[in-house]
């Protein structure tokens, strides 16, 4: 279910709006997707049965979330990505944000179009950083 805030001590959820797959699937089908249509890769992989991978991805959602407030909503995505040279283990990249974008106008189907600018955004920083 997604969850909104109407202030910062108490969560909610609506009970006839649901996310089409779990978030943390969405997501990593977003940075599949971006890295993909980057072409800064002879290949994208989501599983290690692909073949073996130079470089490891790994991201968390720490929040996600929509916040209701009297004059405005907003969009939260609050994420940690790390990027691994995948042979050594050494972590090469640590890119963690914590943005939020105002509705265009409150309605919980603007969520996920919010979502989606943020971690365009953060993903665009993320391969700047790279210099790969």
């Amino acid at each position: 279910r997604m969850v909104y805030r109407t202030s910062p001590f108490q969560l909610n959820y609506y009970s006839y709006h649901f996310w089409i797959k779990k978030p943390e699937k969405l997501i990593r089908d977003f940075i599949y997707n971006f890295f993909l249509k980057s072409q800064r890769f002879s290949k994208v992989i989501t599983n290690y049965s692909e073949g073996e991978p130079d470089w490891l991805l790994k991201s968390k959602v720490k929040i996600i979330e929509e916040y209701d407030q009297p004059e405005f909503w907003t969009a939260r995505l609050k994420m940690e990505i790390e990027l691994k040279d995948f042979k050594s283990g050494e972590t090469r990249l640590v890119h963690g944000f914590d943005k939020q974008r105002r509705l265009s106008y409150k309605s919980v189907e603007r969520v996920p179009v919010a979502l989606s600018g943020i971690l365009q955004k953060e993903l665009e920083k993320l391969l700047n950083k790279m210099n790969l």
